[in-house]
């Protein structure tokens, strides 16, 4: 799953875990921000086997047209690593 640290940081705030909100722990926001730029980095560089990019700016599982979307995505690259 890959998006922009706006959306990562907004879907972080709605699952509610008190241990992960900025709010209770303002140090968090530099965890968070070195955490993304350094995924990035990594995602950019693996090659070891294929990937499937999901993109959590335009897919939203809690809507259920996107859930079904991500699902037709997920059979599509499961098929083809298969053959």
């Amino acid at each position: 799953m890959r998006g922009s640290l706006e959306t990562v940081l907004k879907r972080i705030k709605m699952r509610g875990r008190p241990y992960e909100q900025i709010h209770l722990n303002p140090g968090l926001l530099d965890y968070y921000t070195t955490l993304h730029s350094r995924y990035d980095d990594w995602f950019t560089s693996y090659h070891h086997s294929d990937t499937l990019v999901i993109n959590i700016d335009e897919i939203d599982i809690h809507n259920e047209e996107d859930a079904r979307i991500l699902m037709l995505q997920i059979r599509k690259k499961l098929k083809e690593v298969r053959h």
